[in-house]
C-alpha cells in the first residue's frame, strides 16, 4: 500500500468518526461523546463501507489523473489533439485526498443500490444494516443521556436539601421565582399527601425544572 493510500484510509477513518458522532448527537440531541457499544459497532460499518469506498474509489482518480496527463501531452503536441486525445481537469490537491473524499462521499449513494439476496430474494439493504445500527446507537445515547440527567438532578437535589445555609423561607423563594408563584404550597401539599419530606420535594422539583438556575444556589 502506498503513502497516499495510507492517508486517505486514515483519512476515511477521521471522517467517519466526525460523520458518526455529529449524526448520532444531532440525531440523539446530547451533549457527550457518546461512549457505549452499539455507537462502536454504528462507527465500525461505516467506517468499514468508507475504507472500501476509499479504496474503490482510487482507480476512479487515477483514472482522471491520467487523463489529465494526456491532455497536458496533447496541448504541447497540436497533433494529438486531431487524435482524439481526451481533455480532462487535474484533481487540484494530493490524491489522498480525492482518495478519501470520493469514497467517503460517494458511499451514501453506493448504500442506496447495493441488496444481499439469497435465492434471487432481495434480504436486505446494506442501507438497512446502517439504519439499523445508527437507531441502535441513538437509542442507546438517549439512554445514557437520560442515566447521566438523572445522576446530575439526585446530586444537585441532594445538595439543595442539605445545605443548612439554605434556608426554607430562601428555598420557598427560589421556587416561587423558577417555577411559579403557586409551586410552593403544591409541592408542599402533595407532599404531605404522600407523606414525603417537603423541603426535598422542593428541592427535587427545582433540580428537574430548573437545573441551571438551582445549579447557581450550591
Amino acid at each position: 500500500m502506498d503513502m497516499d493510500l495510507r492517508i486517505a484510509v486514515a483519512a476515511a477513518l477521521i471522517l467517519t468518526i466526525l460523520i458518526a458522532l455529529i449524526e448520532i448527537l444531532h440525531s440523539a440531541k446530547a451533549n457527550r461523546i457518546p461512549i457505549c457499544l452499539p455507537f462502536v459497532l454504528y462507527f465500525l460499518i461505516l467506517a468499514v463501507g468508507n475504507v472500501l469506498a476509499t479504496l474503490a474509489a482510487v482507480s476512479i482518480v487515477q483514472k482522471v489523473a491520467l487523463n489529465s496527463e494526456k491532455t497536458e501531452v496533447a496541448d504541447s503536441q497540436p497533433e494529438a489533439l486531431t487524435n482524439g486525445a481526451a481533455q480532462s481537469p487535474a484533481p487540484a490537491g494530493p490524491l489522498w485526498f480525492w482518495y478519501a473524499a470520493v469514497g467517503v462521499f460517494a458511499f451514501e449513494a453506493v448504500l442506496q443500490r447495493i441488496n444481499v439476496t439469497v435465492a434471487d430474494q432481495g434480504v436486505l439493504t446494506i442501507n438497512d444494516w446502517v439504519r439499523k445500527a445508527r437507531d441502535r446507537a441513538v437509542a442507546a445515547v438517549v439512554e445514557l443521556e437520560v442515566n447521566a440527567r438523572g445522576k446530575m438532578v439526585k446530586e444537585l437535589t441532594d445538595k439543595l436539601n442539605l445545605n443548612k445555609d439554605l434556608s426554607d423561607a430562601d428555598l420557598n423563594t427560589y421556587v416561587q421565582q423558577f417555577l411559579g408563584p403557586s409551586k410552593v404550597h403544591e409541592i408542599e401539599d402533595l407532599a404531605k399527601q404522600n407523606d414525603a419530606n417537603p423541603r426535598l420535594a422542593k428541592a427535587l422539583a427545582l433540580a428537574t425544572v430548573a437545573y441551571d438556575e438551582a445549579s447557581k444556589l450550591v
